[in-house]
């Protein structure tokens, strides 16, 4: 099912005008970090495999990191966004288009979704995951964000534009995440679930991405 047309266009119109603001944001020198992040997920993929850039931006730092090791996608609702992409990353290809219809001819061997699953109705989160599957290679790599709070589906101010916000809290992701029938095959649900508790952990400050983590895989 895709999104409705009043929350896309929002998230749309809301990314072309802030497109110059945006780029501030993520200016070059400026300390990114998620980037730690995007480096454990490429670490973990064979150089010059697909990598898909979910909500791309205008592709700095996340799909110019991509690209300087692998074939490079990005995908991003905003024509501003995705204009200022082309220039910065001449060797990524770039799609406008909502990742709630966009399809691809070939799996990913990488998914990374920086700031993009909380711009789309939560009632159309779990079909989200499920695309992110079938985009995947059977052993590919997810990377994604999310937001601690509970919210239904609201346009408020961000960047000085109206922008659409619509998430679970993370408990109630990580429980439906486990629904393998619906959303994932057991092994990318764990991959999931690992994710989220990590990210709830370092959001306490219980450590750091500098060091090690066991994990320890338990069936019930």
């Amino acid at each position: 099912m895709a999104r409705s047309d009043r929350s896309r266009s929002i998230v749309e119109a809301g990314y072309d005008a802030v497109a110059d603001q945006y780029a501030a944001l993520e200016a070059e020198g400026q300390e990114w970090p998620r980037l730690r992040w995007l480096e454990h997920l490429l670490g973990r993929l064979q150089a010059g495999g697909r990598v898909l850039d979910v909500g791309c931006g205008n592709g700095v730092p996340a799909t110019r990191r991509i690209a300087q090791h692998f074939h490079a996608t990005g995908i991003d609702v905003s024509a501003a966004q995705i204009e200022r992409a082309r220039r910065n990353v001449p060797e990524a290809t770039f799609l406008q288009g909502d990742l709630t219809e966009v399809s691809f001819d070939a799996p990913f061997a990488g998914i990374a979704a920086f700031y993009v699953i909380d711009h789309v109705p939560r009632e159309l989160h779990a079909e989200v995951f499920a695309r992110f599957h079938d985009w995947l290679e059977p052993d590919g790599h997810l990377l994604f964000t999310i937001e601690p709070e509970d919210v239904p589906g609201e346009a408020r101010p961000w960047l000085g534009e109206p922008m659409f916000f619509s998430q679970y809290d993370a408990e109630t992701t990580l429980q439906w995440s486990y629904n393998a029938d619906a959303v994932f095959h057991a092994a990318s649900t764990m991959k999931l679930a690992v994710l989220l508790a990590v990210f709830r952990q370092l959001t306490r400050g219980e450590f750091t991405l500098d060091e090690p983590v066991h994990v320890r895989n338990k069936f019930l």
